[in-house]
């Protein structure tokens, strides 16, 4: 899923590169488009900690945790790879948490 948003982002946008900027710019907008709810909590250039309020896959995560949330970690970290950076899911919605929060921090 998220080599496909690569590829169609990268495509629309061929001369940008992917950082931060990039990010925030047209990756965000996609995910306000789904229904996520994105929120960037921190963005200190290497540091990178973004927020999802709405877990679109909600009922699934709670019953596959297993494949769904972790198709959500693989896909903001080949998200994240591609930019330079690294990803780690700190908070899940499934878990009892608040939002699905995932920090990027700079290889």
């Amino acid at each position: 899923m998220a080599k496909n948003q690569i590829v169609y982002l990268t495509a629309q946008h061929p001369n940008e590169k992917w950082n931060v900027d990039f990010f925030k710019k047209y990756v965000i907008p996609e995910l306000e488009r789904l229904g996520c709810r994105p929120e960037i909590l921190k963005d200190e250039g290497r540091e990178l900690v973004m927020s999802l309020k709405n877990c679109i896959y909600y009922e699934l995560a709670k019953a596959y945790p297993g494949i769904i949330c972790e198709g959500h970690k693989a896909f903001f970290e080949t998200i994240a790879k591609h930019m330079g950076f690294k990803a780690k899911q700190e908070t899940c919605m499934a878990e009892g948490d608040d939002s699905c929060m995932t920090v990027m921090k700079k290889r």
